[in-house]
């Protein structure tokens, strides 16, 4: 169950998403100013700091020239047809995870359907976990009328404790796949780091990201525009299980598009994302 956990340090998830948008690397004092928001952070202190921050962590190398890279991780050179996801959506009390909580999760588990292959392989639904989670505080009103859960709802649900072991379980060492997934992996790390003083080490794709390379023709990609772009019904917005199960079935639409680009591999994937991410970035520069 510990194989895919890692020594935590809660900024980890900010550095790996700022390393994406930047080709994998970037001058470390621009992390000092990015993620812990220091004026002047180019010194030989703050780069301590980082080094210890990244510490037995296999995806970074700083480096003496004063830069920091994540590296290439080699399972994103396994095929998409020999892949698991593992597709997850939280309701939360609130939107920072250093202090925030889950109250409710749901996920759902995608793999190749074995008796097919090649042009007519198919993804499928091949498990699911849900659950109520009683976060130990007070829900928020605007919470409340956001998501319908309540505190009364959550009194007698398990605590993230309880079914910690589960979950880690169930996403086993799947890609984890959400609808803007920093910020579920950042809660759901948040969580397991409370309790083991270790997060997730899964590799992890973002159906937001994606949603904004395949169809630009969108206004916006929240996940009830895109379900609907794509005919998929959604039984219950902003509950964990309705959003999961609308996400799982948006990336299952991706999954085909994606092999009809040829992209063969989750780095095929990532490379596909980063470049039009560097070209947004770009076209967004003032001239």
């Amino acid at each position: 169950m510990a194989a895919n956990l890692l020594n935590d340090v809660a900024l980890l998830d900010e550095l790996v998403g700022l390393l994406e948008v930047n080709d994998r690397r970037m001058p470390i004092a621009r992390v000092g100013q990015e993620i812990f928001h220091l004026r002047n952070p180019g010194n030989a202190f703050f780069q301590g700091v980082v080094r210890r921050l990244v510490k037995g962590d296999p995806r970074f190398v700083v480096k003496d020239d004063g830069f920091i890279e994540l590296l290439p991780d080699r399972r994103e050179y396994r095929r998409l047809d020999q892949s698991e996801f593992v597709v997850v959506d939280l309701e939360t009390t609130g939107l920072n995870p250093r202090w925030d909580r889950i109250i409710e999760i749901a996920a759902f588990k995608v793999v190749p359907d074995r008796r097919l292959s090649g042009h007519h392989l198919r993804w499928v639904i091949a498990d699911e976990f849900s659950a109520l989670i009683n976060p130990q505080r007070e829900i928020p009103q605007w919470i409340t009328r956001f998501t319908g859960i309540s505190n009364q709802m959550v009194a007698r649900s398990p605590v993230f404790g309880e079914i910690a072991d589960q979950l880690i379980e169930f996403i086993d060492a799947a890609t984890i796949v959400a609808h803007n997934v920093r910020f579920d992996i950042g809660f759901i790390n948040s969580e397991i780091n409370r309790i083991y003083d270790k997060r997730l080490f899964n590799l992890r794709l973002c159906t937001l990201q994606l949603s904004r390379q395949l169809f630009p023709e969108l206004p916006n990609h929240k996940l009830h525009t895109v379900a609907h772009y794509l005919g998929i019904e959604m039984e219950e917005r902003h509950r964990a299980r309705s959003d999961a199960l609308a996400a799982t079935r948006i990336f299952m639409h991706m999954l085909e598009q994606l092999k009809q680009r040829g992209l063969v591999t989750l780095v095929d994937v990532q490379e596909f994302r980063r470049q039009k991410i560097s070209a947004r970035v770009s076209d967004s520069i003032p001239r």
